[in-house]
């Protein structure tokens, strides 16, 4: 079994790009796996600087997985919609 060291103890998100030649859709995979990551968010159309490709995908996952993170810590507090 492969290892990757101390895993995090606390919520993640995989962001990755579909046509990322760097970091291959299955590595990114894989280490959605070793990190036992909440979401891997795999983005079309996207490469290595999915970031700058697909900005407002990148930003929604972000907002979406935050929420998610958020509303788990916090349950009795009431989300504002902005």
């Amino acid at each position: 079994a492969a290892s990757i060291g101390a895993t995090p103890r606390c919520p993640t998100l995989i962001v990755s790009g579909a046509d990322d030649k760097m970091t291959s859709a299955r590595a990114a995979e894989r280490l959605h796996v070793l990190l036992g990551s909440e979401e891997h968010v795999v983005l079309e159309g996207a490469a290595h600087m999915a970031l700058v490709e697909r900005a407002e995908d990148v930003d929604a996952a972000l907002v979406r997985f935050l929420s998610q993170v958020a509303a788990a810590a916090l349950p009795d507090i009431t989300p504002v919609d902005g």
